[in-house]
């Protein structure tokens, strides 16, 4: 969301780095839950959740930024970041979730002096927030167009199977 200030972004922790993306690419923040392992998806892909009966495809925030899984880990800080990416909604699992910042227009600086070679595509910007340097994630330009026609087959699928396996009722 942009103030007349500046932009409030949800801040979180990805191994040790801090990202942030803005709060109105965000739905929702739910606890971890049981995820679903899906045969021969993405290596991002951790699987699907049933969010009050809808699937979500969830993908990990560890993988998809290529940063090792730290076996000290707080799992119980664990979060799933519910987003909308096109009119899909998708589950980014990151180490935990901190707070939300308002962040001077100013203090950002332009994604533009990153190399494209160190797939930075979905770095918007960088913050200066308290001393600190936050990377604002493009929640946007997570996926590529193949990944989100990927994950789009695997709803499918999941669909699919789930109305073969529903109930036919009475037959005479």
């Amino acid at each position: 969301m942009i103030t007349t200030t500046g932009i409030q972004l949800a801040c979180f922790m990805v191994g040790p780095g801090q990202y942030a993306a803005d709060i109105l690419q965000i739905k929702e923040i739910i606890l971890c839950k049981k995820i679903v392992s899906v045969p021969r998806a993405p290596d991002f892909m951790e699987g699907i959740i049933n969010l009050r009966g809808k699937i979500i495809p969830v993908i990990d925030m560890h993988k998809r930024l290529d940063i090792p899984v730290s076996k000290n880990a707080l799992q119980k800080k664990a979060r799933i970041m519910i987003v909308s990416i096109d009119t899909r909604e998708i589950g980014i699992i990151v180490d935990s979730v901190d707070d939300v910042i308002t962040v001077e227009k100013g203090d950002i600086d332009n994604r533009a002096d990153l190399s494209s070679d160190l797939g930075t595509e979905y770095i918007q910007g960088v913050a200066k927030y308290d001393d600190e340097m936050i990377m604002i994630l493009n929640i946007q330009k997570l996926l590529t167009s193949k990944e989100k026609i990927s994950l789009g087959n695997i709803n499918n699928i999941v669909k699919t199977k789930k109305a073969k396996k529903a109930p036919q009722g009475d037959q005479v």
